[in-house]
């Protein structure tokens, strides 16, 4: 299989301050874009080092049932970001060097931002780590279900009384620190308590055995992390017999809606006895109903949870894995203290978007792990509103370009970190939490709405003439709900009436309308758009609407330069209506061929505007992609290049 030739871009040779290079990737009805961003001004007409940083946003969906479509987009992003190097200057002979990816980031869980990460990254590590090596990896981390608690035991305390040795030792309840971390992150509360089994304080109450615990385990069991027994010694060696239990709970903060135990029990020093008691899954106060199963594991199991379970509830009900419960839903009804429903409606993509996580963090540690590798690859969450900034070399210029990227608030990732995990404790209850056919009801919008967002900047004052560059990508945030012109306007409170003026936007959510009726594009302007996704589905996006609300702002008006403002579309058949095959014949209208042929909105004086698409790849086995070159020349105007071998004028 022959690669494609990656074509190579060059600037004007009017262009006196280079600004970026985006290369879009055809991502079927998903995202993935390569971002080079030129941080720093030209030095004596020659780029300075550590110039550009090249960033990954998004990687595409996997196919679903068309594992091919996956195929070529990750076989297009591996070629891009392994041979395109950055644009050559007009003075320059020669292009430089292919710059390695700086950043990896997944917006959101969703499966056609998230679909690829994992088939990338393991092809980049193993055939071309140079391009990858070190590189931050930013996407929201999915705890693992449950966390296998230890029980450390402490040292013998003895005092001399009577010439009999009174004894005491203390156990403490041990779990994984970043796991507990993981689900603080994710919005629950994670307690871990230790304690003696009941059978066992009543043994050890009785006066011939000569010992007790202490006034905090008798009183409740499970209300600290630890517990500590005191005993008189009789004999030289008077062997211990009782059962310890360690115990970890997971609350909701807002009420005691939810929880899960799990719990290890130990039988003294020399024989371990083990069972674990993987989920209790609990409802509210009136218990409406609850998922309980004992999984008894051996030293072979512990690893490997997938083993046949059975279920209860307690209104008395009994079902074999994978049928229906009665009542409501167990997502996001949960909260709202609704009885429990396991659904088994198929909705692949939720499922898939969940696994795709996981799949990701865990090939994230295999690629550092392993010595052949050591990727030494560096995990980031990023919520709280989390504005994070790119570490510049120390002697970078101080009005070197920056990239800013702003996590959701926190309310809005524990929303959708909650919703997660506790379909996925839904999916595990029933035996389905691998199954891709089992319904995954987390909310849509909520992933959506969690989407990190990504600013570019330049702020070259001391330039003649001095250069100002924005460039906003936004995931599948969009305005309606999430409110991106708040949070644009945190960040940049000094924002006038009428709003943000870019040099260039990625549009939200693929063009959907949830943000053209919000007034965000009146308030959030660009010269240039780029639309990423595919009207060839039920979802039929980009719609008209927000193509509409986009060109309404062109009105009278041109782009700098008296240039035309400019609609680069990432969906080779963006000016074709769609009809799905089969008996159930479907249908999406191309909102791009709709404006075109709009008596008010097509391309007119009034209206000075062109859109673009990307051509057809010949080759199946790769996605189609093009880069966009933007600069600003020696009027402090943004002009804009592209490869003529990719993209074709739409009219």
């Amino acid at each position: 299989m022959t690669a494609p030739t990656v074509q190579k871009m060059s600037f004007d040779d009017d262009i006196i301050a280079p600004l970026a290079q985006v290369t879009v990737i055809d991502g079927n009805e998903g995202d993935c874009n390569v971002v080079d961003f030129c941080r720093l001004p030209l030095m004596s007409g020659a780029y300075q080092d550590g110039s550009w940083r090249r960033t990954v946003i998004d990687t595409g969906p996997s196919g679903g049932f068309s594992k091919t479509i996956g195929q070529a987009i990750t076989n297009t992003l591996v070629n891009v970001t392994t041979n395109l190097r950055f644009p050559k200057l007009d003075s320059q002979t020669s292009w430089g060097l292919t710059p390695s990816v700086s950043e990896l980031q997944i917006t959101h869980p969703d499966d056609d931002h998230i679909g690829n990460a994992s088939a990338y990254v393991d092809e980049m590590c193993n055939n071309y780590l140079k391009y990858i090596k070190r590189a931050t990896v930013a996407f929201c981390q999915i705890p693992d279900l449950y966390c296998k608690p230890t029980i450390r035991e402490g040292p013998i305390e003895q005092d001399n009384l009577n010439s009999q040795y009174v004894c005491s030792r203390t156990y403490t309840a041990i779990i994984d620190d970043a796991w507990q971390r993981k689900m603080k992150q994710a919005g629950f509360i994670v307690r871990v308590f230790c304690y003696p089994a009941l059978d066992s304080v009543r043994e050890w109450d009785l006066t011939t055995d000569y010992a007790v615990w202490d006034d905090d385990t008798q009183a409740y069991a499970g209300a600290e992390d630890h517990c500590t027994i005191y005993y008189i010694q009789k004999g030289a060696k008077q062997p211990l017999t009782f059962n310890l239990i360690a115990s970890i709970s997971v609350y909701l903060p807002d009420g005691d809606l939810f929880s899960i135990a799990t719990q290890k029990s130990e039988t003294n020093k020399k024989g371990v006895t083990t069972k674990w008691y993987q989920a209790t899954v609990s409802r509210n106060k009136k218990a409406l109903g609850s998922f309980f199963k004992v999984i008894p594991l051996t030293a072979a199991q512990q690893t490997n949870l997938d083993i046949k379970e059975s279920h209860t509830i307690d209104s008395g009900d009994w079902l074999a894995a994978g049928k229906k419960l009665k009542g409501g839903g167990l997502g996001s009804s949960l909260l709202m203290g609704n009885s429990v429903v396991l659904n088994t409606k198929v909705q692949p993509p939720l499922v898939r978007s969940v696994q795709q996580v996981v799949s990701l963090g865990t090939k994230i540690q295999e690629m550092n792990k392993d010595p052949n590798i050591n990727a030494k690859l560096r995990p980031l969450v990023r919520y709280q509103g989390m504005i994070t900034r790119p570490v510049l070399q120390k002697k970078l210029n101080k009005e070197s370009g920056q990239q800013y990227t702003i996590g959701p608030s926190t309310r809005l990732y524990q929303n959708m970190m909650r919703d997660i995990m506790l379909n996925r404790y839904a999916l595990d209850a029933v035996g389905a939490l691998n199954d891709a056919s089992s319904d995954n009801t987390v909310e849509g919008d909520v992933i959506n709405r969690s989407s990190t967002v990504t600013m570019f900047e330049r702020h070259d004052q001391s330039s003649t003439p001095p250069v100002e560059f924005s460039m906003l990508f936004t995931g599948d945030a969009f305005d309606a709900s999430c409110d991106i012109r708040d949070t644009l306007i945190s960040w940049n409170p000094g924002v006038a009436t009428p709003g943000l003026q870019l040099d260039v936007l990625k549009i939200p959510h693929h063009g959907s309308d949830r943000t053209a009726d919000s007034g965000f594009y009146l308030y959030c302007r660009a010269y240039v758009y780029i639309v990423s996704g595919d009207h060839a589905n039920t979802s039929g996006n980009p719609k008209v609407s927000t193509l509409k609300a986009i060109v309404s702002s062109f009105k009278g008006k041109s782009a700098p330069g008296s240039q035309p403002f400019r609609l680069f579309f990432s969906n080779v058949n963006a000016d074709q209506d769609w009809t799905s095959g089969g008996k159930a014949q479907t249908s999406s209208r191309s909102a791009a061929k709709a404006l075109l042929a709009d008596p008010e909105f097509k391309p007119s004086l009034t209206y000075n505007y062109e859109m673009y698409k990307l051509k057809t790849q010949s080759n199946t086995s790769y996605a189609a992609c093009g880069s966009i070159l933007f600069g600003k020349d020696d009027n402090g105007d943004l002009k804009t290049t592209w490869d003529t071998n990719s993209w074709v004028k739409m009219t």
